[in-house]
């Protein structure tokens, strides 16, 4: 059976892991051993974090995603 995961690192700047450690790392994760981990593909990625300076002006009002630009927990989509 094979299953697939996403796993996101929080790394420091400038930092890139190897497909070695990022192996061991996600082997270390999910408790088992390292060769039964095969990483498919390592890409940088960041999110974003910004609210609305004002959430209303008149008679328009700013409300849920119009309002922020966030990631979501998990999704990343």
């Amino acid at each position: 059976m094979v299953i697939l995961w996403r796993v996101n690192l929080s790394l420091t700047a400038g930092e890139s892991p190897s497909v070695d450690e990022v192996r061991a790392t996600i082997a270390d994760a999910v408790d088992d051993a390292v060769d039964a981990v095969e990483v498919l593909d390592v890409r940088e990625w960041s999110g974003d974090a910004v609210v609305a300076e004002s959430f209303r002006s008149g008679h328009v009002l700013l409300a849920g995603d119009a309002a922020h630009r966030m990631w979501p927990s998990g999704g990343h989509g």
